[in-house]
């Protein structure tokens, strides 16, 4: 009896083969019948039982790499025994027939025979692209839906935005643009028109804004002006009554009120002159208030006075300008009537330095100097002084009134950088 083992697997079950095999039975030398077998192997190849089955040729071989039947598609002897020898499940090789295989060697169990499946290389690598070309197939379908997402959306979405963003940047800025155009899908059609009725409006109201800040600012202005002209009214007023008073203590007293209203008047006056009507130019304001101060009927400076006024170039508002005004008139003021008698070379300096958010204002003479009981505190002194005092309170600092060193008087008021 021989054994006759198919070349090619008769049928596949899930990720079995069946191999055909079969043995002849003889009876007094005649043939008596045959006893067939189908040997079935778990997935030979080990590829993907969910794809057509591919060409396997398959061959019984034993140990030695005789063929015991099945395809004749053998590699070289040389090359199987040493296959054999490694215990490799595959390898390449050329078969008999000189075509490119790839070689599976299944073992049945120790020291038994051999089952060699052989497919075309060819058909192997095919199998083998197979999963790995889906996968391709399934990134470039991505990267062509993500293309046209990306086209469809700069195309439909974002270049229509362009000119509305556009519109919309100008009128930020305050500028004027054309509309945007009817360009694009209706959705961004009526987007530009709803953006461009909103533009109308909110300049609209602008201009209604520019006009009634306009108004106010004049009415402010005129406001000042007023108030200016009725301060020179008064001074005019107070400085005719002067003139009927004999007695010099009343005249002294009505000089002072004439200066401290003459500093509201100066005041008002570089409000309304400027620009910003709730500011007004600091070093600007002490200079030409200490210029009208000198100019007073009563008590003028003497003709031989040097001023030395550095205040830096700031713009301060009306409760700063008020105090630091009065507190100005009553120090220039008393200098000018008390100070100087005698004194050769009268001078008097007005600065102010900022040093870590805090204003040090000084006014300094140097003239006769003053009394020591005021220095120390036992004598308040004149209501000048007292009213010093109380307008560096209302600027949140000090007055610190003392002798300068050299001869004279220092006047300092120490008080918060306005913000």
């Amino acid at each position: 009896a021989e054994l006759v083992v198919s070349s090619q697997p008769a049928t596949r079950q899930d990720d079995r083969y069946v191999l055909p095999a079969a043995i002849g039975l003889a009876r007094d030398g005649q043939f008596a019948g045959m006893v067939g077998v189908g040997i079935a192997w778990n997935n030979p190849v080990g590829t993907d039982t969910s794809r057509p089955r591919l060409p396997i040729g398959l061959t019984l071989i034993d140990l030695k790499g005789q063929p015991l039947g099945g395809a004749n598609i053998l590699p070289a002897r040389d090359r199987l025994l040493q296959v054999i020898a490694d215990r490799q499940s595959a390898f390449r090789g050329a078969g008999g027939d000189g075509r490119t295989y790839e070689f599976r060697l299944i073992a049945f169990g120790p020291n038994t025979p051999l089952m060699l499946a052989a497919i075309p290389a060819s058909a192997a690598d095919a199998d083998l692209g197979g999963p790995w070309l889906d996968f391709t197939v399934i990134v470039l379908t991505a990267l062509m839906a993500l293309a046209a997402l990306w086209f469809g959306t700069g195309r439909w979405c974002l270049q229509p935005l362009n000119p509305i963003r556009r519109f919309a940047a100008a009128m930020a800025r305050g500028e004027d643009a054309p509309q945007p155009g009817n360009a694009g899908p209706p959705e961004m059609r009526s987007l530009a028109a709803d953006i461009a009725v909103m533009a109308g409006a909110i300049r609209a109201r602008e201009q209604d804004l520019r006009a009634s800040l306009d108004q106010r600012d004049h009415m402010l202005r005129e406001i000042h002006h007023r108030v200016k002209n009725n301060l020179q009214m008064i001074s005019s007023l107070l400085n005719l009554q002067s003139d009927r008073i004999r007695s010099p203590r009343v005249r002294r007293h009505f000089s002072d009120a004439q200066n401290r209203v003459l500093a509201l008047s100066v005041l008002h006056r570089h409000l309304y002159e400027r620009s910003s009507w709730a500011l007004v130019d600091f070093q600007a304001f002490i200079n030409d208030l200490v210029r009208q101060l000198s100019m007073n009927r009563d008590n003028p400076a003497p003709e031989n006075m040097r001023m030395d006024i550095r205040a830096p170039v700031m713009a301060v508002g009306p409760d700063t300008a008020i105090p630091v005004g009065l507190i100005v008139t009553e120090a220039v003021g008393n200098a000018f009537r008390h100070a100087f008698a005698g004194v050769e070379a009268p001078a008097i300096s007005i600065q102010a330095t900022e040093s870590g958010g805090t204003v040090e204002f000084a006014i300094e003479d140097n003239g006769v100097g003053i009394s020591d009981r005021i220095v120390t505190g036992e004598d308040p002194g004149s209501l000048g002084l007292t009213l010093l005092r109380g307008l560096a309170m209302q600027l949140g600092g000090e007055a610190e009134i003392r002798q300068r060193s050299g001869g004279g008087t220092r006047i300092a008021v120490r008080f918060p950088l306005p913000t």
